[in-house]
């Protein structure tokens, strides 16, 4: 309701409000206008998730796919190993997809070390040494004076830079200075001398280049496999012993390793491509999908109804119906069903049926298995291809169209916005200069009536 001002005699003026109230009613057009550009880009906006979210599940469905189809270099199904040692604490392994399946016979007879010296023993590990010069420890020059400490002894040891494989280890043990080599085995020996002044044989490490006091020698670990023999400086991460296999020894002892193919993820990528298959094609049914709204109490009288943002879509649909079908080939190497694997009659939905036809399948004629699952895989690529291409696909080309749309939609929202302030400040500056010349008139029409009073009270004296 427009309101008003009232003043004195019979005229009256509009209130701010209620020349907001004016403006706001001069453009319910326009803002109509306005708000129904701003409701489309909201669809827009709408779809352009939907679109996202279809993406990313038909990719996600393609990439299992392909690994099942053998399209992807990086996976082989049935590749993986399991590796069972009968004693861990002699030996563990990991097995990689080159790996061959086979047991293997360990016995560990001795485990790689590193060599270790110790230097004498000092009351004061912080008292000034006085010892100066120079020596060369694994082919390192290292230079020390009379104000070093055998803790800075060690630091400089410790800080000082090897070649590769020379490294050394310094500590302070109950007052010895014990040097250790970075690495075990017998090719990581340690080496001292002297260059200039007698620090090293002052240490009690070294005389004239040969150990003084030795508390563990180099070896290297010495084990049979399946009775060949073996030797290698380290004890772990030995991946040149059985191809495919990377070993660690821990003790001495015997132990047996049995490497299997791991069924666990063989079964893993099967469930893997059945929750992708039923994600990706119950999500675009419920995206296309028209479903029937019931009107007041009585469901079947005037109903009405709701369609999803992709309903009618022929793509979307026939895309649907496609890897149904996909999924129901059957080759020379049979379907789905041989090997325990079936739509649900209710919801459409693949589902593992019979869970140990699935697993004798696979530990039985897995070449067989492999082969029928790549021929229904290769199935499901095919059609999912048109779609899923990075650039060139139909998803990636909807997304951008309606990326474009959204963009010009934007740019006709601001400049309907823009638009709408401009008109909206006309129309109220309109008003506002009527109700100028309205005050205008009612102070003219006071001042006339007042200069008539005086003419009528001059008249009368």
């Amino acid at each position: 309701m427009v309101e008003a001002t009232t003043t004195s005699g019979n005229s009256s003026f509009l209130s701010t409000s209620s020349i907001n109230s004016l403006v706001t009613v001069a453009m319910s057009g326009r803002s109509k206008q306005v708000a129904a550009l701003n409701t489309r880009k909201g669809d827009l906006d709408l779809l352009k998730g939907i679109l996202t979210d279809v993406n990313t599940k038909l990719g996600g469905l393609n990439t299992v796919a392909q690994q099942l189809a053998g399209q992807d270099d990086n996976y082989k199904l049935g590749s993986a190993r399991t590796v069972i040692a009968s004693d861990t604490a002699v030996i563990n392994a990991a097995a990689g997809a080159g790996a061959a399946t086979g047991s293997y016979d360990f016995a560990v007879t001795a485990l790689a070390k590193a060599q270790s010296i110790r230097g004498k023993h000092f009351d004061d590990v912080e008292a000034a040494l006085n010892l100066s010069g120079t020596f060369d420890l694994n082919g390192t020059s290292i230079n020390i004076d009379e104000t070093d400490t055998l803790t800075t002894i060690r630091d400089a040891i410790n800080g000082a830079v090897y070649a590769e494989g020379k490294q050394v280890n310094a500590a302070i043990v109950d007052n010895h200075l014990v040097l250790s080599a970075a690495h075990t085995g017998l090719d990581y020996t340690l080496s001292g001398e002297d260059t200039s002044g007698t620090v090293l044989q002052d240490l009690d490490l070294f005389v004239g280049g040969v150990v003084q006091n030795q508390l563990q020698a180099a070896a290297n670990a010495e084990f049979t496999v399946n009775t060949m023999s073996v030797s290698r400086s380290s004890n772990s991460s030995l991946s040149d012993v059985i191809s495919g296999v990377t070993l660690n020894l821990t003790k001495v002892g015997e132990s047996r390793l049995s490497i299997s193919t791991d069924m666990n993820s063989a079964t893993g990528k099967v469930n893997d491509f059945i929750a992708k298959f039923n994600d990706a094609l119950g999500y675009i049914k419920t995206k296309t999908s028209t479903t029937k709204v019931a009107s007041g109490n009585d469901s079947s009288a005037n109903p009405t109804y709701q369609r999803a943002a992709l309903a009618g879509d022929a793509s979307m649909l026939t895309l649907r119906g496609d890897l149904y079908r996909a999924a129901m080939t059957r080759s020379s190497n049979g379907g789905l069903a041989d090997i325990g694997i079936e739509f649900d009659s209710t919801t459409m939905e693949l589902k593992i049926s019979d869970s140990a036809k699935l697993s004798a399948a696979l530990s039985g004629d897995f070449a067989q298995t492999s082969a029928l699952l790549k021929d229904v895989a290769t199935a499901v690529t095919d059609k999912l291809s048109p779609f899923v291409q990075s650039e060139t696909g139909i998803m990636a080309r909807r997304l951008a169209d309606n990326e474009q749309r959204l963009t010009t939609f934007a740019a006709k929202i601001e400049r309907a916005d823009k638009d709408f302030k401009a008109e909206s400040e006309r129309v109220r500056s309109k008003y506002m200069g009527l109700q100028a010349q309205l005050l205008n008139l009612y102070n003219q029409q006071n001042e006339w009536l007042s200069i008539m009073s005086l003419n009528v009270t001059d008249t009368s004296a």
